[in-house]
């Protein structure tokens, strides 16, 4: 399967959304804005240059620890928590800007919930997995995994 056609069977199976944001916004407002739900997932960034999406990360929330339990930060929180050790409200700036991105587009996927039962963490691995063997490499912003 390729990895445009794992994105389309998920929009098929899971409840997801998206949003744009620009390089004036910030994440946090635009997260509100756009109500991403308080919810367990993975989502996907792409950097938008002359109309042209590049896949740049692919993440999740929710970490699973060994009781069952989840880690605390849902879609909306881990949206706008740390990346590289900035806070992403100044790395999404930052990124847009040293990059020539006129904007950044983010997909997300709601996998765990009282009605979905996907661990975030395996559909993150299976979307990175489909996207490595199309590409032979992790988008740009995935360092491992």
């Amino acid at each position: 399967m390729s990895f445009n056609s794992l994105l389309q069977t998920f929009s098929t199976q899971f409840p997801y959304g998206d949003f744009q944001l620009m390089p004036d916004e910030i994440i946090n407002n635009i997260v509100e804005r756009e109500n991403v739900p308080d919810e367990y997932g993975v989502y996907l960034i792409y950097g938008v240059k002359n109309n042209q999406k590049e896949l740049i990360y692919i993440g999740k929330s929710g970490t699973l620890k060994q009781d069952g339990t989840f880690k605390e930060q849902k879609l909306r929180k881990r949206l706008t928590m740390k990346q590289n050790g900035i806070y992403r409200k100044e790395f999404f700036r930052k990124l847009m800007r040293e990059n020539n991105y006129h904007s950044l587009y983010f997909k997300w996927f709601i996998t765990y919930s009282s009605k979905m039962k996907e661990l975030p963490a395996y559909v993150e691995a299976t979307l990175l997995n489909e996207f490595f063997k199309e590409n032979h490499k992790l988008p740009k912003l995935n360092k491992t995994f």
